[in-house]
């Protein structure tokens, strides 16, 4: 199985916040539906709590969205990833050349 993780970039500020959402084993459908089910419900870190509306746009493919949370009194903006591990050191410490 392959592992993933998925990013969250928060563009709000001048200050670029990156964070990992969350880490899986899966497969690539598996991995694209979570993905998607992260940026529908909204809650990433730096997302507000209960934005008044939330849009939510995909990039060419299936690996990335660009969500927009509207509140109160702000916006929000925050891009989405969704990365397959490919290369890892411990590899070839145990002899592996690939997953």
């Amino acid at each position: 199985m392959a592992q993933w993780v998925i990013t969250a970039e928060n563009h709000e500020s001048e200050i670029h916040r990156f964070q990992t959402v969350k880490k899986f084993e899966g497969t690539r459908e598996e991995a694209q539906a979570q993905l998607r089910a992260i940026a529908e419900s909204g809650h990433v870190n730096g997302a507000p709590y209960s934005p008044k509306r939330r849009m939510v746009f995909q990039y060419g493919g299936e690996d990335a969205y660009y969500v927009r949370f509207y509140g109160k009194l702000s916006r929000t903006r925050i891009v989405l990833r969704l990365a397959e591990l490919v290369y890892d050191t411990d590899w070839a410490d145990k002899g592996e050349l690939t997953q």
